[in-house]
């Protein structure tokens, strides 16, 4: 283990690096508001782009804006929409840069944290970050551009500084980023750890925070160290404030605030003197996106934040924005069929040694030794064509699919161990220990023969019969004849009663959204221009469009969020 450090000294802001150099991205709209402004039109609606005024009016005469609302019912400098990590981390940037920061989240209070609280706590830095470069390349082959690596790289190096300046403790923590790649690299193969948390091959070394006691902190904790932060700066929160639009001035595209719904519904607008900053992570709950751009016709669960809508997509698409890396899907595995709401638990079926996977015809169709986390190969979700009932829908291997496993199996204790899941980090669920408060509510079905196990699961029968049959022969010949499961790990299904748990995919996240450069966090539009006084940081438009390597989400999130808020900070006010 590596040996603990003492917490570092604070330092001060005037030492402290501030991020990168600022872009001229205000333009000021004080002209825009003078005479002869566009006239209002009955038709159009704030966003829009209305005729120009007839004739020439007298100044002051001129109605404002079409793109203005009649009245804005807030403002600050900065409107942070989004209270996860990055949200928090341009909360306090903003503030300590000077500007009078707003958050807005759409989760109640006790619900904030994105993912962030979600996450194992640990965070990245890079120490070479030549060699880093080397490693974002083969993460994202080629989909995010060279100069966009290099910058990332460069950002990397940062947050070591952005902790040491929060008062924030860490220590270096061990960790192997090779079961991040299904190739062995030539250049780069960051699967060896040499000792201390540092992995020379990558460039890059994974830390974790520590509390005020000095104890190590995962991804609640670590959240928690960055909302004491905010509080301390006493920054205004709006919780359940679900973000809808930008407002944009018509003319020169600035970004000129927010419009917004609070939890009744009522709407509201947010002026943003200086900027918005886009904190509100991915899509990973959100059919619609899911759809569109990972598996159609299949509801994929999140593991972390239920609130992770893609609002930030939406919202940024709506004003020019391009959009990059939707198709970064980040697997968790499989999840329980969700208990409750949106949110599922991860069962990890490869330490299931009784256990196998089938789909509902009765059929295997993966090695179930095989990690389903951090990959882009993901068994159930292969298409399988089409099925020969002309009125059934096209078929995934796995979809539904299901765990089956024995009496012997169920006596081992819990199937579902305390994760970083949702349900377990904000204590909405605890699984029992033996299982049977799962069975009695209909998680698990039970049952006395497989016969009756797949016809109360929608299996079919005589084929799950023939299955288990075969599974147990396999067993006892010590090899797995269909897909090679480890033999140590081949334990067959024969004590009574039997069960079935019905599964789904599941995501950790997912890295697409407003596409941004991640040295100053700007959006950037079709033509790669940024969209002036726009922002974005964290998931929401990650920089990783293939894999990304483990803590790489949260440094990101910390770092980014910094950055665009002292970015956005130096900006002149637009009024």
């Amino acid at each position: 283990m590596a040996e603990e450090k003492e917490a570092p000294k604070r330092v001060s802001r005037r030492q402290f690096v501030k991020g990168a150099a600022v872009g001229g991205a205000g333009v000021a709209a004080a002209g825009m508001l003078a005479s002869c402004a566009p006239a209002p039109v009955p038709t159009t609606a704030p966003g829009e782009t209305a005729a120009p005024c007839p004739t020439c009016l007298p100044a002051g005469e001129c109605p404002p804006p079409v793109w203005l609302p009649e009245k804005w019912d807030d403002e600050a400098d900065i409107v942070v929409v989004g209270y996860g990590g990055a949200g928090a981390s341009a909360a306090i940037a903003g503030t300590d840069a000077g500007a009078e920061m707003l958050l807005i989240e759409v989760a109640p209070e006790e619900f904030i944290g994105g993912n962030t609280i979600c996450s194992g706590g640990g965070w990245t830095h890079a120490y070479d970050k030549d060699k880093y470069l080397i490693y974002l390349r083969k993460l994202c082959r080629g989909a995010t551009p060279d100069q966009y690596l290099a910058d990332w790289a460069e950002v990397e190096t940062q947050i070591i500084a952005w902790m040491e300046y929060l008062g924030i403790g860490y220590q270096q923590a061990i960790h192997d980023y090779g079961h991040f790649f299904t190739t062995e690299m030539a250049e780069v193969r960051p699967g060896v750890s040499a000792g201390a948390g540092v992995s020379k091959d990558s460039g890059i070394d994974q830390y974790r925070a520590m509390d005020a006691d000095g104890n190590l902190v995962r991804g609640a904790g670590l959240f928690k160290l960055f909302a004491d932060r905010v509080a301390e700066r006493n920054v205004r929160v709006m919780y359940e404030t679900r973000a809808t639009e930008l407002v944009q001035d018509g003319v020169t595209k600035e970004i000129l605030g927010v419009k917004a719904e609070d939890k009744t519904g009522k709407e509201m607008y947010l002026k943003a003197r200086k900027g918005v900053i886009l904190a509100c992570g991915g899509y990973e709950n959100s059919p619609y996106l899911i759809d569109s751009n990972v598996t159609p016709g299949v509801r994929v669960y999140p593991a972390g934040t239920p609130y992770a809508l893609g609002d930030g997509i939406y919202m940024s698409q709506k004003v020019g924005a391009d959009i990059f890396h939707m198709a970064g899907i980040e697997w968790r595995g499989f999840g329980v069929k969700p208990i409750e709401g949106d949110n599922t638990f991860t069962i990890n079926v490869q330490d299931f040694g009784s256990g196998i996977v089938v789909n509902s015809y009765g059929k295997r169709f993966y090695n179930e030794d095989k990690k389903l986390g951090h990959t882009k190969t993901y068994a159930a979700l292969e298409f399988d064509g089409y099925p020969d009932d002309p009125t059934a829908l096209s078929d995934y291997k796995g979809i539904p699919a299901f765990i089956i496993f024995d009496e012997a199996k169920r006596l081992e204790g819990t199937l579902v161990p305390k994760g970083y899941e949702w349900l377990w980090t904000m204590e909405l669920y605890a699984w029992s220990e033996d299982n049977m408060k799962e069975i009695d509510s209909g998680v698990i079905k039970k049952a006395d023969t497989i016969k009756e196990l797949a016809e109360m699961s929608g299996i079919d029968p005589a084929a799950l019969e023939e299955t288990v049959n075969k599974w147990n022969g396999y067993c006892a010949a010590g090899e797995d004849l269909q897909f090679g499961r480890a033999p140590d790990i081949m334990l067959p299904i024969e004590v009574p009663p039997y069960y079935a748990i019905e599964v789904s995919p599941q995501f950790i996240n997912t890295q697409g959204g407003p596409k941004h450069s991640n040295i100053d966090g700007r959006v950037l539009d079709r033509a790669s221009n940024p969209i002036p006084r726009l922002y974005a940081a964290g998931e929401c438009g990650s920089v990783y469009s293939l894999m990304y390597h483990g803590s790489g989400n949260v440094a990101e999130a910390l770092i980014v969020g910094k950055i665009a808020a002292e970015n956005a900070a130096a900006d002149e006010p637009w009024a």
